[in-house]
């Protein structure tokens, strides 16, 4: 399968996709970002994202839930995520420096971050009774 995104006369940005033989997702090929290959375990899990200067791995529990650990290179995104994972249910309650409070109806109201300090950066979030997002702030408690 194959994207195209275009703008005017031009391709901007193509990304192909490669499938296994069980329908599992096992690479992309982006112009604007590169190839990326992804290692499958026997239920068809992501255990690793290989790329040409970065790779990621995830390992899950031997009973089939959610991973346990996840890495991938410290100056991409969400570097204080990596690490172990905490679930109660389905619900992730912790990953990385990164614990998660939800509400009655299951959405996520805060993230807290614990750095190497031991500071204790907030953000969190506020839905209408329509399950809108209404705002959110961050550790400086400035409404976004």
């Amino acid at each position: 399968m194959t994207w195209a995104f275009a703008f005017g006369d031009g391709t901007v940005s193509r990304r192909s996709y490669t499938y296994d033989g069980n329908g599992h997702l096992a690479g992309l090929d982006d112009t604007l970002r590169g190839p990326r290959r992804f290692a499958l375990d026997t239920v068809g899990r992501v255990t690793a994202v290989v790329a040409d200067r970065w790779s990621e791995t995830y390992a899950y529990d031997r009973a089939g839930g959610g991973t346990t650990t996840a890495r991938w290179p410290d100056a991409h995104a969400g570097a204080d995520a990596q690490g172990e994972r905490v679930y109660e249910g389905t619900r992730v309650m912790g990953a990385g420096a990164n614990r998660y409070v939800y509400d009655g109806a299951g959405r996520l109201v805060r993230r807290t971050r614990t750095s190497e300090t031991r500071q204790k950066p907030r953000s969190s979030t506020r839905s209408n009774p329509a399950a809108l997002l209404t705002s959110t702030s961050t550790a400086s408690r400035v409404p976004e």
